[in-house]
């Protein structure tokens, strides 16, 4: 495969624009998919509901998380907020 100069250009732009995150345990973007993103959105829900002084992260870390990574499910895959709660029941 040979690597023009404009698809080089596009791929370079891609990876600028992509927005990563690094919250807490959790690294997750924009493009990461969607059965990773549910995966992240059940870690952040237990890691919350199942928080003791002391741990690593911050409990707001888990909250944020969890938002991130509901709002790219919402956005990227078209889910809604009951879609996501169900998947992330049966994790």
């Amino acid at each position: 495969m040979k690597l023009t100069e404009s698809k080089l250009r596009e791929m370079i732009r891609e990876v600028i624009t992509e927005k990563t995150n690094y919250i807490g345990p959790f690294v997750f973007s924009d493009r990461t998919d969607k059965e990773d993103l549910l995966d992240v959105v059940a870690g952040a829900v237990d890691g919350y509901s199942n928080y003791t002084k002391g741990m690593e992260y911050k409990k707001s870390d888990y909250k944020k998380a969890y938002q991130e990574a509901e709002k790219i499910l919402k956005k990227k895959h078209g889910m809604s907020s009951n879609e996501i709660n169900r998947e992330t029941r049966n994790r």
